[in-house]
């Protein structure tokens, strides 16, 4: 029994430990295996940027040498089972091991991390944590190409090799066998010696490549020297490009950098600052990290000198001396062109294509691939401008081409040709010409027919479904289709589509977000009419952007929405501003007849031309501001006609009688302030969409992030050389401004800016980075009035409720309602004052009413007994007041007249009254509440109806409420009586 529990325990043992080797060797052949890969692909990637173009022979001996490894792999299983443990020994995976090690003389893993892996897994532990920065940023920024070690690269280390690996590998688990000896490749570009005495008490050091052998490494390579344990390695390889400005940050590199650009704006002296800075950023990576300061400053001043000197030359001189010069002096005379002006980035283009169309070595690629990425983008950029420009001194002016030829070609109908060839009759056969024909056919041919700007990603799938000869549109068809037809192009073009797609409404998102902060519903419906132009038809829309002044309304569709509707060619869609408001006529829109002396078209068909296109954006700014006249119902009906989807596809312009416009697909935009001053059957035909007055905090985000770089960039300054704090903001808004949006802050903002700047011309005093302060804005605006916000009462008062106002840029506060009596033979005779409009006269004379009917019976007696006749005041009487909303707060006033009750003084109210004392909805609330709070109100009565209104708000998170401001609903005036009068012990107190 006991044997038998010792042979027992033996097998658990030995089952164990083969278990554990199992999982060691799986996992270290699936790592190697990785290896091997990596090292594929870095083979790939520096072949494909002609790495290797002048030693091919060098070339094909590593892909000699990799076909070896991977025939080595291929001996090996591709899934290790446990039963493999037998037939696979650790000296398969030590075999595997030494000829990585001996193939990465010649090509190596693309990761340095992997790289040190190979040799201790657990590499990290042997670096500090500012050593492991250093590291980090390497990993990152280089590209290894080939590495050298102490260990297998010199002869007297060979025969230690396989124990020190198969140590690392195992850990002691696996006993020793003998090995046969390998024969490793020496590379004597390095010693023992040479690694030990750069390295000293270091454990990494970087240094550039001094045995380059391409213009790639001599630009961009450098030699990674680290002590991993006993061994030396060196990992040569490239500095990769910085694409998004990453290295800065690593603490290691930001502190490297930091510390040239402090030596640099030293000792820069007699170089203008945008050309050392220039110049610096588009230094390398590598030169940032291993160069000194001084050296780089010297470097700055050779080059510009460089750059004075060859700036001065003719083009002749200059292109021979770029033909002639080598790799490195075309490189510099590019990199110190492109740095420049425009005109000099064009120059820099001119160069360099003269020696492409003379290069036959491709030595023009090799100089392309070496210059900075940023470089490079100005070189395409600048390739891009100057073939745009040929591009126009190479096209035929209108007027080069017949006009028969012209009419010919007009994508039209044959109506519309047959009147253009009239007019050309009549142009004709006149001895002195018809200007008036002359200018109809002019105008006529201009007009883009049947031309509109377009968008792949909209257009796809309508000819997709042409390309499948379906009848339907639905994507769930569409993919039973493609499946059936079992066609991989259409599957991979269907699929590539629905990636697209959603990428470019991501796009969307970001552009709007980046040119207008907030308005979530209103970049919400723009984002539903995109998804339908992807998915279904591409017909026009029409759109109203309604609330207050200065929120963004214009920059949304001008900065946002053209950026969204770009063409193939990158091109935005055309954006034409039509200001309706102050119009005389609807001919300013439609034109004038034919027949009038020195009659024209109109500013619709001129927009068409303009704009080149059929669907252009056309964004009617101030729609509400049209004059209710003849002349502005004539405008109403020109603007209901082209927003009518039924017939805007057969628009006329006067001047051109007979000619349908197709305007059907065209994006029509109108922008108003105040929604109720708009045409019902206009309206009706518009999808609004609601812009709401901007928070506080919505207003210092918008100043700090999207006004302020813009203003500091437009006066000159840096976006870090002027300081404005939350705080100031806020006392700005508060103190100098009273408005919905950012308009005015704007203003004052720009001011201050321009007069810092103007105290810069006249002190020396002035320091920067300069931080504005309150004091110094009072004393800017001494004379400048500040904004008064009316506050409520002091103490409850008889006859005096505040009641609510939102006027029609969104900005609301209270309204004093102050009624008194006065003798009068007449009972409850009424006198009005306060600019008070007709509606709201209405309202007093059934508030009237109402309040004596709510009175006791024996209060009603007491007043026919001894007459006394009301009077009601608004204060501020140049200001009109009109509207119902104040008739529960007129109610409220008399009742408390007539009874002796003070009203509260903390509570306010809005809402219309009936004549039987139903509170109903009313407009303006947001607005009202936070007029009513800025104002001091406590509590503020709201109608019941209005309750969806609240519930919006909430959900949107702009509702006023918190514990110092109540908000209550009330649908009948008792309830009104209740909250807002002072019982008499109350009153008392």
């Amino acid at each position: 029994m006991i044997e038998e529990i010792k042979l027992l325990n033996i097998f658990y043992k030995i089952s164990k430990f083969k278990l554990k080797q199992f999982i060691e060797f799986k996992n270290e052949l699936y790592f190697l295996r990785n290896i091997y890969w990596t090292m594929v692909n870095n083979l790939t990637d520096l072949n494909l940027i002609n790495y290797y173009k002048d030693f091919n022979n060098h070339y094909l001996k590593i892909v000699n040498e990799m076909e070896l490894l991977k025939e080595l792999f291929d001996h090996m299983p591709d899934k290790f089972k446990l039963s493999d443990i037998n037939k696979y020994k650790y000296y398969n995976i030590i075999k595997l091991r030494k000829h990585i090690i001996k193939v990465s003389n010649y090509i190596s893993a693309n990761d340095i991390g992997l790289i040190l892996e190979i040799y201790d897994k657990k590499w990290v532990n042997n670096f500090t944590d500012e050593e492991y920065i250093q590291l980090l940023l390497y990993k990152n920024f280089i590209k290894p190409i080939y590495i050298w070690d102490s260990q297998n690269h010199i002869k007297e280390n060979v025969q230690n090799t396989t124990q020190i690996v198969k140590n690392i590998l195992f850990q002691n688990i696996i006993k020793s066998e003998d090995i046969p000896s390998e024969n490793i490749d020496v590379n004597n570009t390095f010693t023992v010696y040479e690694c030990s005495n750069l390295l000293n008490d270091s454990k990494i050091i970087i240094q550039k490549n001094k045995k380059s052998i391409s213009l790639l490494e001599n630009k961009y390579g450098c030699s990674l020297f680290i002590k991993l344990n006993d061994i030396y390695i060196v990992i040569q390889g490239i500095f990769k490009d910085d694409l998004f400005n990453m290295a800065i940050k690593n603490p290691f590199a930001k502190n490297i950098i930091d510390l040239h650009l402090d030596y640099i704006k030293l000792n820069s002296f007699n170089i203008p600052y945008r050309f050392y800075i220039s110049y610096f950023e588009i230094t390398n990576l590598r030169d940032k990290i291993i160069c000194s300061s001084k050296l780089l400053c010297e470097e700055i001043k050779k080059k510009y000198n460089d750059f004075q000197s060859i700036q001065g030359k003719s083009l002749m001189l200059l292109i021979n001396e770029f033909i002639l010069g080598s790799k490195y002096r075309k490189i510099d005379i590019l990199t110190l062109f492109l740095i420049s002006t425009e005109e000099d980035q064009r120059l820099a283009f001119i160069l360099f294509d003269v020696f492409k169309s003379k290069d036959k070595k491709n030595i023009a690629t090799e100089i392309y691939n070496s210059l900075h990425y940023s470089i490079r983008q100005k070189l395409d950029l600048a390739k891009v401008n100057v073939e745009t420009e040929e591009k126009e001194l190479t096209n035929l002016s209108e007027t080069d081409i017949p006009y028969e030829r012209r009419i010919n070609l007009l994508k039209v109908s044959g109506d519309v040709k047959t009147k253009a060839t009239e007019k050309l009759k009549s142009i004709k056969t006149n001895f002195q010409g018809d200007s008036k024909a002359q200018n109809w056919l002019d105008g006529l041919l201009k007009i883009p027919f049947n031309t509109y700007s377009e968008n792949d990603i909209f257009s796809f799938k309508s000819k997709f479904i042409k390309k499948l000869s379906l009848k339907t549109v639905s994507e769930t068809e569409i993919e039973k289709s493609i499946t059936n037809l079992q066609n991989d192009n259409l599957i991979n073009e269907w699929s590539q589509f629905k990636i697209q797609k959603k990428e470019y409404l991501y796009n969307i998102k970001n552009v709007l977000n980046s040119v207008v902060f907030g308005h979530k519903d209103a970049k919400l419906q723009l984002e539903r009419i995109f998804a339908q132009w992807i998915n279904g038809e591409q017909k026009g829309a029409v759109l109203g952007l309604h609330g207050p002044p200065g929120t963004g309304k214009t920059s949304l569709v001008k900065n946002g929405l053209s950026q969204c509707l770009k063409d193939k060619e990158g091109n935005c869609r055309p954006f034409a501003f039509l200001p309706i408001g102050g119009s005389v006529n609807g001919s300013t829109l439609v034109g004038h007849n034919y027949t009038y002396v020195g009659s024209t078209w109109g500013r619709i068909v001129d927009i068409l031309m303009t704009t080149k296109c059929m669907n252009p954006i056309i964004f009617i700014d101030e729609l509400d501001k049209i004059s209710h006249t003849e002349h502005g119902r004539e405008i109403i009906s020109i603007l209901t006609h082209l927003t009518d989807s039924t017939q805007n596809d057969e628009f006329e312009d006067k001047f051109f009688s007979g000619i349908k416009l197709d305007l059907s697909k065209a994006l029509i935009i109108f922008s108003f302030n105040d929604i109720s001053l708009i045409d019902n059957v206009l309206k009706d035909r518009i999808t609004v969409i609601e812009t709401h007055p901007l928070k506080l905090s919505e207003k210092i985000t918008i100043i700090k992030d999207y006004m302020l770089p813009e203003i500091t960039k437009e006066i000159g300054f840096g976006t870090d050389e002027i300081i404005i704090e939350d705080n100031l903001i806020k006392y700005l808004i508060e103190t100098y401004t009273l408005e919905p949006g950012v308009r005015k802050i704007k203003e004052k903002i720009i001011e201050i800016i321009r007069e810092i700047n103007l105290n810069r011309f006249y002190s020396e005093n002035i320091v920067f980075p300069y931080k504005i302060t309150k004091e110094y804005c009072d004393e800017l605006f001494e004379l400048k009035p500040k904004v008064k916000v009316k506050k409520i009462i002091k103490e409850p008062a008889i006859g005096i409720v505040n009641g609510l106002y939102a006027n029609a840029s969104s900005i609301g506060g209270i309204t004093f309602i102050q009624a008194i009596k006065f003798p009068s033979n007449k009972m409850l005779d009424l006198n009005l004052t306060g600019s008070l409009g007709d509606s709201m006269k209405e309202s007093v004379q059934y508030a009237l009413k109402l309040a004596f009917t709510l009175l006791p019976i024996k209060t009603q007696k007491k007043i026919k007994e001894t007459p006394f006749g009301i009077h009601i005041h608004c204060p501020e009487g140049a200001v009109k007041k009109d509207g119902p909303s104040a008739g529960a707060a007129i109610t409220l006033t008399i009742y408390s007249l007539l009874t002796d009750i003070k009203i509260n003084n903390e509570v306010a109210l809005t809402g219309e009254i009936d004549i039987i004392g139903n509170i109903t909805a009313i407009g303006g609330l947001e607005a009202k509440l936070y007029g009513a709070k800025n104002a001091g109100v406590k509590i503020a009565l709201f109608p019941e109806e209005n309750l969806e209104d609240i519930e919006i708000m909430r959900k949107n998170g702009t509702s006023p409420e918190d514990n110092n401001f109540k908000i209550i609903a009330v649908n009948n005036i008792q309830q009104v009586l209740e909250l807002c009068l002072m019982s008499k012990k109350k009153d008392k107190k």
